[in-house]
């Protein structure tokens, strides 16, 4: 069983992105055929700051806005980081069998 250690104090909404990551480069790490959609956000601040009328106005879809809000708010409470988003390398591996 996994053990997920999270991060204390929680960024919250202090949290700080990464200068290199862009939205295609998180939407490709979160998964849930966020990919896809990447090309919807113009900067990385807009995946952070966007709610869910406004990801659906720029025409993405209900279940791929959930999972990003979802991922994004792992991220603010510590749950999730992006060190361990940027070793998730085992999507690509399955999807493209």
């Amino acid at each position: 069983m996994r053990v997920v250690n999270p991060v204390f104090p929680p960024p919250g909404l202090n949290l700080q992105v990464p200068a290199d990551m862009t939205p295609e480069k998180f939407c490709k790490q979160i998964g849930g055929d966020c990919a896809e959609y990447a090309d919807k956000f113009e900067s990385i601040d807009e995946v952070f700051n966007f709610d869910s009328r406004e990801m659906r106005v720029k025409g993405v879809p209900p279940v791929q806005r959930k999972y990003i809000i979802h991922c994004r708010e792992l991220l603010r409470r510590g749950v999730l980081t992006f060190e361990y988003l940027s070793r998730r390398t085992c999507l690509e591996k399955v999807r493209d069998k």
